[in-house]
């Protein structure tokens, strides 16, 4: 399920378990993109930086990212990720692969 944004960054629909540094479930992706994930949660996060990890399907392991709230709602937080260019292809080509 693709979907759009404003700035026109391919985002899908993906629901993966969010968890901080300490294993603590923070909440479920709702999209993510390259760039960043919204992320759904009744916690309130207020920090500026964020080191979390993304338990992604078909045994595919867990990634470890780092990433900043850039936005703050009712429902959840919108981040940004961290990612040279090298890794965000590769992100990218990941998240892609899962939505086939």
């Amino acid at each position: 399920m693709k979907q759009q944004n404003k700035r026109n960054i391919q985002r899908f629909s993906f629901a993966f378990n969010v968890y901080d540094k300490d294993g603590n479930l923070l909440g479920v992706t709702k999209n993510i993109s390259s760039d960043g994930f919204f992320l759904e949660t009744k916690k309130n996060i207020n920090k500026d930086a964020l080191n979390i990890s993304i338990e992604l399907p078909r045994e595919l392991g867990t990634l470890s990212l780092d990433c900043t709230v850039v936005r703050n709602e009712d429902t959840g937080i919108g981040t940004k990720l961290f990612l040279d260019d090298e890794n965000r292809k590769n992100f990218s080509r990941m998240i892609e692969n899962l939505n086939e």
